[in-house]
């Protein structure tokens, strides 16, 4: 039997010159960063790697400023929370004429995944800090503010 290992939230806000922003987990040498898919389609069952650059640049903004050097992305397939499967419902009922009880059985469905194994409802992809990446954005963030500087200039 597989053990799952409890994690606190993070609450820690970091900033430095360049950057803000709070991770998820902190741990000792890595921070992770949670990604929740609500359908299947939005979890990467078969990816091998971190597909989405803006989660890959997220997680290196955040290995900054907690200086770490590894990251972990998680997505976990969840259950939707039933607020959002109930507007769900109402949204497709009004949208094509269907009655709201007859609906959200199949929505329900749809959005709520209890006949999936729970070990094919997480996946992880790890990533290292890259400092060149970092200086990059360094770099476009001076060139950024040095541009506001010469439009505050010409008004």
């Amino acid at each position: 039997a597989q053990t799952m290992e409890e994690y606190e939230l993070n609450s820690e806000y970091k900033e430095n010159d360049y950057l803000t922003g709070t991770c998820d987990i902190q741990g000792d040498d890595v921070i992770r960063d949670i990604k929740n898919s609500w359908s299947p389609d939005t979890f990467p069952l078969f990816d091998t790697g971190i597909k989405d650059k803006g989660y890959w640049w997220q997680l290196q903004g955040y290995m900054e400023l907690y200086n770490k050097s590894t990251a972990w992305l998680d997505y976990t397939l969840i259950d939707a929370p039933l607020h959002l499967i109930k507007n769900e419902a109402k949204s497709i009922a009004y949208r094509e004429g269907l009655d709201y009880d007859t609906i959200f059985t199949d929505v329900h469905n749809t959005m709520t995944f209890s006949d999936i194994p729970q070990h094919l409802k997480h996946k992880c992809f790890n990533t290292n800090r890259d400092g060149a990446a970092m200086e990059e954005v360094y770099q476009r963030v001076i060139l950024c503010r040095q541009y506001i500087t010469q439009l505050q200039g010409s008004l």
